[in-house]
């Protein structure tokens, strides 16, 4: 995996900056092994990040809303929102801390509806992983945990991810895909958990802006409830963590919130989610 300078400042500031990029930098090389027939055209400006490729689902479609001028943030917004709707795409709004204020009320009330994906970014110090996690939560479910690193293998991490996570036929093609570039760029570390052998759990990691973030932690849901969430996310740190490491981040959804404050995650604000879809 191609990594950068790594990050020593553990100040909330810094922190809260490395989720934010790191964040942008993983959607970046995500959407950018977008399949043909699709092309991704990406809008990147002080005010936003916008990211189109015509794919209809949200996720591939969207806005990191960063500074908009206040005086014209009505008449951005609503330009911005109409890209896409003149496109007929679905598409999706990234809030965060970064974002001007008002921006949601606009967002609502332009026809946007409020995604129940909101999440909690979150961080943790490397250094105080629990050493022995790891270990106990593989003898307990009888579970191994190996970094992908086969076409084959990543097959096997795809189906677990789409079961996971309910998505469609068609979307998990484009996934697919562009797991597959992801895989071959080294733009991500992908992990499997098996259990005699079978797939039951996944994960990947992204070492960008100097922290290590985790990202597609799923588990099949008749294994669910046995730690392997947190199998599959402790792999993934103690790797960056082996490589010196010191600040691993992630985007937690209710589910999954006190499991990662239980590994000594922190939570450092929420991302709102807005979602348009064509009617």
């Amino acid at each position: 995996m191609k990594s950068e300078e790594i990050l020593r400042d553990h100040s909330e500031s810094a922190t809260r900056d490395a989720i934010e990029e790191n964040q942008l930098a993983f959607l970046a090389d995500f959407s950018g092994g977008v399949p043909e027939p699709y092309v991704l055209e990406v809008y990147r400006g002080q005010d936003m990040i916008r990211s189109y490729t015509g794919i209809p689902h949200p996720i591939f479609n969207g806005v990191y809303a960063l500074g908009f001028d206040e005086q014209n943030l009505e008449k951005e917004v609503l330009e911005t929102v109409e890209f896409f709707r003149f496109r007929n795409v679905p598409h999706m709004w990234w809030v965060g801390p970064s974002s001007t204020p008002g921006i949601d009320e606009l967002l609502v009330g332009h026809g946007l509806m409020k995604s129940e994906w909101d999440t909690a970014a979150m961080a943790i110090d490397l250094n105080q992983l629990n050493e022995s996690r790891l270990q106990e939560l593989s003898e307990r479910s009888g579970t191994e945990v190996k970094r992908v690193n086969t076409e084959e293998d990543l097959d096997k991490w795809s189906k677990v991810v789409g079961a996971a996570f309910e998505i469609d036929e068609f979307s998990y093609g484009v996934f697919h895909s562009i797991f597959k570039s992801l895989l071959e760029t080294q733009a991500c570390s992908f992990f499997l958990a098996e259990i005699g052998g079978e797939p039951v759990g996944a994960s990947s990691s992204a070492l960008k802006a100097g922290v290590v973030g985790i990202y597609n932690v799923g588990t099949l849901e008749e294994y669910r409830g046995n730690g392997i969430g947190q199998l599959v996310s402790l792999a993934a740190l103690h790797e960056a963590e082996n490589q010196g490491y010191e600040i691993g981040i992630l985007s937690s959804t209710e589910s999954g919130y006190n499991v990662y404050q239980k590994l000594g995650f922190k939570e450092y604000f929420r991302y709102r989610i807005y979602v348009d879809v064509p009617q």
